[in-house]
């Protein structure tokens, strides 16, 4: 058995959310480095994130569920979320930015002490038209 890297991820949660979809759709799936990545978050990018694998025979039938989740539209109450400038519901969740002078102030104080940001925000990002934005609630 060959595996491939099909995603990575900053966070172990979103890792095992797809693991469990793959495996629901029957692609046994693999996740590697998730406990040095828990341990210390300051090593995700050294190490390019909690990585899933699959078998290599496996890998198209990964991706086509991966492209779906990554095709269906986000909602929010029950309503299809739309970018505000351009409406398009090409929309990508969970954005990290850093937006607002608290943030830069987040990491610049992460950076000079080696510890994880005080503070993270998440914002909207608009595949088409490249708009970051926080939806109203």
């Amino acid at each position: 058995m060959s595996l491939v890297n099909i995603a990575a991820f900053n966070n172990s949660a979103e890792a095992y959310l797809l693991k469990s979809k793959l495996e629901s759709e029957g692609i046994p799936a693999f996740i590697f480095d998730e406990q040095m990545i828990t341990l210390n978050p300051l090593l995700s990018n050294g190490l390019h994130g909690i990585k899933l694998k699959v078998d290599e025979k496996n890998k198209d039938k990964a991706l086509a569920v991966i492209h779906q989740i990554n095709n269906t539209p986000i909602s929010r109450n029950g309503e299809i979320l739309h970018c505000p400038r351009c409406q398009s519901v090409n929309i990508e969740n969970d954005f990290k930015a850093t937006r607002s002078f608290r943030d830069f102030l987040s990491l610049l104080i992460s950076l000079l002490f080696t510890t994880y940001p005080l503070t993270k925000h998440s914002y909207y990002r608009c595949k088409d038209c490249e708009n970051i934005f926080k939806p109203e609630n």
